[in-house]
């Protein structure tokens, strides 16, 4: 429900806490009660988790693999290896924490992310049951054991949330304790050997129901989960197993035909409808309809289905289990194998869809973030320049980054250096609401660094400004996936004078002040107002590898690029007053006409991804910026240099 319509259940990502706490409490009854009997063996435990998760898995990774071959670009395909070999080594946490950041693909168009949990599950049962093992062989106690190891992971957990939410999330010794609670019940009930009384059951069960109902009107995407939070979803689990079969709600509502029905298929249910969720709104390129969300649950249902009966079933029942575990063991290594290869191999480029949109692949896959010598001196990224005496030093955040290249590549340019990637503001400190630790532009003020550069390049004489000014001046979170990674973006002042301020006024003072000592240093300052760009993910908006869509020349109106401007615009105009001296070099006229903005041109991409320019893109600014700062650097004061671009 969360991931099809997650307005109506927005706290829906707790499904997950609740199914770390009935695999614990079921898995770990298992492994007791087999422990306890003197039939506990490791190789029928593990035997038995291949027959229950090998093949869905294999069948899920081949079809996803499938899909990607005939669809995916060749950046897409690669980082899709990559997830299927994460997936066939129950490794996708890794895969997916390695991955969070700025320029991270948006989750809801990665088809193997929900594999995340299924990794952490499987390793918790690669240490667990060697851990009951040896407290039976040693005659310890199993609940001293569990509880003392979920103690602890509790601990890190609500430790990382506060400074790594993202890690906290992924890892799997900050999510045991959770697979541990379950573990805690089965001992408990073990030792009870009976259910509660009804009345005792009904209290239990409607003790649980309510802190799950809590936890789904309290939890959202802001909280710091898990930490503290996730404790509703568990206990309220953990409650409701406790009440057994006599509790009204687990009898009447839980235990109900369609329920049972639904659990029955869980595992293929699980796998499939993510993939098919994903593939839907690529070919949606956005958010598909509620019609057709709703049949992709029915396909997903029908998929669960038949691969329950026709595939699970079968491999389940008595006979040849050896080689059904070998089998099915060979087939997952293989399919890991070709997503290994798969990234290894760039995506396999020699695919018909790759060769033809060689150009577009070109745009996505170029990554210009680093030069060697820059790197060594200053040891930050992105660092950039193309010679030992720059002339120009481009200041901002990735959206000034992107010039670079077409910039370095011009004959007639200046010298290039670029240096870090936050925004230039004198005085004010920026910080996120998520994994600060992380973030490179966390509580400093960050134009402090660019003085040093300035310090060490006397060579310097004109310095090009520009950043994401509107998602920074209205609130907005740069991409999904910086939002997902770090949250909102905080500005606060140094300045005593400036505190109470809002965010607008605090960018627009910090950016003059900034203005003002680069002219107070006799230094010519270029702003560049921000290109055009789209709220979405660029391949789905334009249609790339699509089965449902041929690809087109993409664009958008230029009045709905304009009307989100005003605050941006009205900083500009303010810039202006305050600083004559100011050059504004619009770079928005070289991609649009009258009517439209174009993302792309002649089959060329623009863009590397939603806002951020391709090569390509790159040098069409290149084209008309490079001869604008060859000028500056040649000529006199700054002054007669604007007032010759004036009469221009």
């Amino acid at each position: 429900m969360y991931h099809a319509f997650p307005a109506l259940l927005p706290a829906g990502f707790i499904g997950v806490d609740i199914f770390f706490v009935i695999s614990g409490y079921l898995i770990s009854s298992i492994i007791f009660k087999g422990l306890e009997a003197g039939t506990f063996t490791f190789a029928g435990f593990y035997g038995r988790r291949v027959k229950r998760i090998f093949p869905a898995l294999f069948l899920v990774l081949a079809f996803t693999y499938a899909v990607g071959w005939f669809f995916s670009l060749p950046d897409d395909f690669k980082r899709l290896g990559q997830h299927i070999a994460g997936g066939a080594g129950f490794a996708s946490n890794f895969v997916l924490l390695g991955e969070t950041g700025y320029f991270d693909t948006s989750a809801d168009l990665k088809p193997l992310l929900h594999l995340w949990s299924l990794g952490i599950e499987e390793q918790f049962y690669i240490f667990w049951p060697l851990l009951a093992y040896g407290v039976y062989r040693t005659k310890g106690r199993f609940w001293l054991l569990a509880a003392l190891i979920a103690i602890a992971s509790f601990g890190f957990d609500v430790h990382l949330t506060h400074s790594d939410a993202v890690s906290a999330f992924y890892l799997p010794h900050s999510r045991a304790w959770e697979l541990l609670v379950g573990a805690l019940l089965a001992c408990v009930m073990m030792r009870a050997r009976s259910f509660p009384t009804t009345l005792r059951a009904n209290a239990l069960s409607a003790a649980g129901i309510a802190l799950l109902i809590i936890a789904e009107f309290r939890i959202n995407g802001s909280s710091r989960f898990p930490g503290w939070w996730a404790l509703l979803p568990t206990v309220g689990a953990a409650l409701l197993i406790s009440a057994g079969p006599t509790a009204w709600l687990n009898r009447v509502v839980l235990s109900n035909r369609i329920a049972v029905l639904v659990g029955l298929i869980s595992f293929p249910l699980y796998l499939w409808h993510w993939p098919l969720l994903v593939f839907a709104r690529i070919g949606y390129a956005g958010t598909p309809p509620s019609v057709a969300r709703v049949g992709v649950v029915l396909v997903s249902l029908l998929l669960s289905w038949l691969t329950y009966r026709i595939v699970e079933m079968p491999i389940r029942r008595r006979g040849l289990v050896g080689l059904k575990v070998a089998s099915l063991c060979t087939l997952t290594l293989a399919i890991g194998y070709a997503g290994i290869n798969t990234y290894h191999r760039d995506g396999l480029e020699f695919r018909t869809v790759a060769r033809a949109n060689r150009d577009l692949t070109t745009a996505l896959n170029y990554n210009y973030w680093t030069s060697a010598n820059c790197t060594r001196r200053y040891a930050v990224e992105p660092c950039m320049m193309n010679s030992d005496h720059p002339e120009v030093m481009l200041l901002g955040d990735s959206h000034v980054n992107h010039f670079y290249p077409g910039l370095a590549a011009n004959p007639v340019s200046p010298k290039i250096i670029n240096v870090n990637t936050c925004l230039p503001l004198d005085g004010v400190k920026l910080s996120v609401a998520k994994n600060q630790a992380a973030y490179a532009c966390t509580n400093r003020d960050n134009f402090s660094f660019n003085r040093r550069v300035l310090e060490d390049y006397p060579s310097i004489k004109v310095i090009v400004i520009s950043g994401w000014w509107k998602e920074n001046l209205d609130g907005g979170n740069p991409t999904q996936a910086f939002k997902d990674t770090w949250g909102e973006i905080d500005f606060t002042s140094k300045i005593p004078s400036d505190a109470g301020l809002d965010r607008t006024e605090l960018i627009f003072r910090g950016l003059s002040r900034t203005i003002s000592y680069l002219e107070a240093r006799h230094l010519k300052v270029v702003f560049v107002p921000d290109t055009p760009y789209i709220e979405d993910d660029m391949r789905t908006y334009c249609a790339i590898g699509n089965p449902l869509r041929a690809y087109s020349d993409c664009s958008m109106s230029r009045s709905k690029f304009e009307a989100g401007l005003g605050s941006e615009n009205a900083m500009v105009n303010r810039l202006k007053q305050a600083h004559p001296d100011l050059i504004v070099f619009d770079a928005r006229q070289y991609f649009c006409d009258s009517d439209r903005c174009y993302l792309s041109r002649n089959h060329h991409f623009l863009y590397r991804n939603e806002n951020h320019l391709s090569v390509y893109g790159s040098a069409l600014v290149a084209q008309h910026l490079a001869p604008l700062l060859a000028t500056l650097v040649s000529s006199g004061p700054v002054k007669a240099v604007s007032a010759s671009l004036t009469r221009q």
